[in-house]
């Protein structure tokens, strides 16, 4: 794996989790997003359904081709996805990739992958993709992966529902620190804590729920709640940056057991995104990175 700038290099949200302490989930999964699931046992098995405003044929160009899963997935996807071929899962700045096999295909309904000694099924609806995950090795890894499922199918729905045909930026912001997952949650969702580093004024609450936030740079946030897996990561629209979605974040460091990574994405569909709001939002995760450090629990 090649380095890159970024501060710490870790692994992205994916779906196959390597067999590393990245990726590894914290806490029990639970109904905390639009994804709704059901798992048998969590150790084993993920089982989510989506709603997604869209036609079964869009579902399915978003989820069987390279082009549209790296509007969701993916920051880029390499090769084709056909059946007994290798698809590669691109992170660049994060310097990572992935490769992932195509195993199966019922064209127009169901793709199937395998990777890691994991096995993705994807059933595509009309308005709604139903998602099975078998083969994760213990309830922390299942969790953490259950997490990030549930983040990627609301930017699916999300891209589908508002930008559909456009092709998606990605401006990841990293950091590592001490802290726990619960503790980094806190200060992505709680107004005191936010206000901490990146807001004045309001909170990021339930999923499908409105957020309104003054940003310490004098701009404002406003948009929908479009993902919360408590106690871990968040997804909200930003109606005032060309309706973008900005994700947060924490994984497993790879190089300390007493930290975590912090992480930051921004995706822009359409659009470039702002140079002066990446820099802010740059230094505003190196603040939260600071007050973790200065004090690891919320």
């Amino acid at each position: 794996m090649r380095k890159s700038g970024v501060r710490a290099p870790s692994a992205p949200p994916r779906p196959f989790p390597q067999r590393l302490p990245i990726g590894a989930g914290v806490a029990p999964v639970g109904r905390t997003s639009g994804a709704e699931e059901r798992s048998l046992p969590v150790s084993q098995r993920i089982e989510l359904h989506q709603t997604v405003r869209a036609s079964a044929a869009s579902l399915w160009a978003a989820c069987s081709t390279a082009r549209g899963m790296a509007n969701w997935q993916a920051d880029e996807v390499l090769g084709e996805v056909r059946v007994g071929h290798e698809v590669e899962l691109h992170w660049p700045t994060l310097g990572v990739a992935q490769p992932v096999r195509v195993v199966a295909m019922d064209p127009g309904r169901q793709i199937g992958f395998e990777a890691a000694g994991t096995r993705l099924e994807l059933t595509v609806h009309a308005g709604r993709v139903h998602l099975v995950h078998e083969g994760l090795s213990t309830p922390d890894e299942a969790a953490g992966t259950a997490a990030s499922w549930r983040v990627s199918l609301a930017l699916l729905a999300h891209y589908l529902e508002r930008h559909e045909g456009s092709q998606r930026q990605v401006h990841w912001f990293v950091r590592e620190t001490r802290t726990t997952a619960e503790a980094a949650h806190v200060f992505f969702t709680a107004p005191a804590a936010l206000g901490a580093w990146l807001t004045t004024a309001g909170g990021i609450g339930d999923t499908a729920t409105p957020v309104r936030l003054k940003l310490t740079w004098g701009a404002s946030l406003t948009g929908q709640v479009l993902c919360c897996a408590a106690p871990r990561d968040v997804a909200v629209s930003w109606r005032e940056e060309g309706e973008s979605a900005l994700v947060l974040r924490t994984l497993p460091s790879p190089r300390r057991s007493d930290a975590r990574l912090l992480a930051a994405a921004w995706s822009c569909w359409g659009h470039s995104a702002s140079r002066a709001t990446t820099q802010r939002l740059a230094q505003a995760l190196q603040r939260l990175g600071r007050l973790l450090d200065a004090s690891p629990s919320a």
